[in-house]
């Protein structure tokens, strides 16, 4: 296997890597850690496209893997304790996309970009809505995939968008963040295993939040195209709309409707991108 082939690094190796972790850790040490797979499916796709992050980091890009730990370890204090503490995962739901805007755009914080400054609490307004919505995913049932199924789509979104505007390693990121959530779904479909709630939730969406912030303050992407993105993350309401049958079979069909529907906005947004991608693409 060629690990210097892009599409090794960020298709097959965030996969594999993803789908093996999950199942380990979901039949060794609890079916609640198994989304930390996730994660790490990330993490060796990072390291194979962008190499080993220095710490401090001295760029944004460098950033993104200590957000997604940030993220993951969000999570983890989510999964653990947020039953007993009723007030914890709503403030780490707040707490996160402000420490990811404020991380990645703290120069233009003090100087007082005004554009920043919008740009953060964009971030910041939009990235709590999102974890706030998702905040009690049930661990069964027909919703209990629809998590995942939401930030696989908007992964894939978000690369080409970033594709479009000339950032090719953060979409291999996009793309490979896209490929673990594969990884997860994959082994939790059509019989769910494991619950994807506080820990896949903020692992997922964090990362996709950090990713989101670095598109927004340092690359070309449309910024139109990121907004009609967001609205991927309210497709488990559209969907809903369909009635599926009772059972086990309306439990499978869940996850692909609610893609399917997510597909929608995805598409526009990508069309927008393209339209007012920058080199006179569209």
């Amino acid at each position: 296997m060629n690990l210097t082939d892009p599409v090794i690094q960020t298709a097959v190796v965030p996969f594999a890597v993803s789908l093996a972790a999950a199942a380990l850790l979901a039949f060794s040490i609890g079916r609640r850690y198994a989304p930390l797979g996730l994660a790490l499916g990330f993490f060796i796709a990072y390291w194979l496209i962008m190499g080993l992050p220095p710490l401090p980091p001295r760029g944004s890009a460098q950033k993104l893997p200590y957000l997604t730990l940030l993220a993951t370890l969000f999570g983890l204090v989510v999964e653990i304790a947020a039953t007993r503490l009723t007030l914890l995962r709503p403030t780490l739901a707040l707490a996160l996309p402000l420490a990811i805007g404020v991380w990645l755009g703290w120069r233009g914080l003090t100087r007082g970009d005004v554009d920043n400054i919008a740009t953060i609490a964009a971030l910041f307004v939009v990235g709590s809505a999102i974890l706030l919505a998702y905040r009690q995913p049930p661990e069964t049932g027909r919703r209990g995939l629809e998590a995942p199924a939401v930030a696989l789509v908007l992964a894939l979104t978000m690369g080409a968008l970033a594709l479009l505007g000339h950032s090719a390693s953060t979409a291999q990121l996009a793309f490979a963040l896209a490929a673990a959530l594969g990884g997860v779904l994959i082994l939790n479909w059509p019989t769910q295993r494991f619950p994807f709630a506080g820990l896949g939730v903020f692992a997922a969406f964090g990362t996709l939040l950090a990713l989101s912030g670095q598109m927004l303050l340092y690359s070309d992407a449309s910024r139109i195209g990121l907004a009609i993105a967001a609205l991927v993350a309210a497709s488990p309401l559209a969907a809903q709309r369909f009635k599926l049958p009772a059972g086990r079979s309306g439990d499978v069909l869940a996850p692909l409707v609610t893609g399917m529907v997510a597909l929608v906005p995805a598409a526009i947004a990508v069309g927008i991108g393209f339209a007012l991608a920058p080199g006179g693409q569209g």
